[in-house]
């Protein structure tokens, strides 16, 4: 277990996950739109930090207005996050178009300073960076590892971040809320009452959840979390 303190953390030989993201298409929204982005995006991390507890030590790093950086200190739990993430981007900003682009590093870290996240180094944090640099236009997420466990399974988990990605991409504002109920092991009667204020039924949540392709994430995100448990 990494030592997480209010300074800097110096990590040795443990993997953790950095999620380097920025907004797509973020130069054609309107002034007051991103001034409210950084909000939301700060909201967030805030939520996902009660969620996941000591798991995201420190607030997302906003940096240059549209990018940002997430510190996560188990990797089986990151693109669990990030689709969280992308999620309450969609409900919040209310705007389904609205999306993030996010790269996953999986590797070490040298060391992260807890209130800024981007000026952190290591294996992990090149990862991110360069993959997101990268990343081809058509898709809005991707997953890379360090060197010393990639192999033919992480190039597969990468291919099924991007099968996810496609089914995001179509989600409606309803099927988002939906899905992030879902994404915290609600039940549906559980995200009609918590998440919709019981402003729906059970089966229009499972409508929304059907729709959204949540059966396929599922079976997805399991297998994922799985095999990245195993890989560290």
């Amino acid at each position: 277990m990494a030592c997480i303190s209010f300074g800097i953390v110096k990590i040795n030989n443990q993997y953790f996950a950095i999620l380097t993201g920025d907004i797509v298409k973020s130069s054609k929204l309107k002034s007051k739109d991103r001034e409210k982005l950084s909000k939301i995006l700060l909201r967030t991390s805030k939520y996902l930090k009660d969620i996941f507890a000591y798991n995201i030590p420190s607030n997302i790093d906003i940096f240059r207005g549209d990018s940002w950086q997430l510190f996560v200190t188990k990797p089986e739990i990151s693109l669990r996050i990030a689709l969280m993430l992308r999620a309450f981007l969609k409900i919040h900003m209310k705007n389904p178009k609205i999306d993030t682009r996010i790269a996953i590093g999986i590797g070490t870290i040298d060391f992260v300073q807890k209130n800024k996240i981007s000026s952190g180094d290591g294996e992990a944090f090149r990862i991110s960076g360069l993959h997101l640099e990268e990343m081809p236009k058509e898709y809005n997420i991707t997953i890379a590892f360090s060197e010393n466990i990639k192999n033919n399974l992480t190039k597969s988990l990468d291919i099924i971040s991007k099968l996810i990605d496609y089914h995001i991409k179509n989600w409606t504002i309803q099927q988002a809320r939906a899905v992030s109920g879902a994404l915290r092991n609600h039940t549906q009667k559980q995200i009609a009452k918590d998440i919709f204020q019981s402003s729906i039924t059970q089966q229009a949540v499972a409508d929304h959840l059907n729709k959204a392709g949540w059966t396929y994430i599922q079976l997805a995100l399991d297998f994922y979390e799985e095999s990245v448990r195993n890989l560290l």
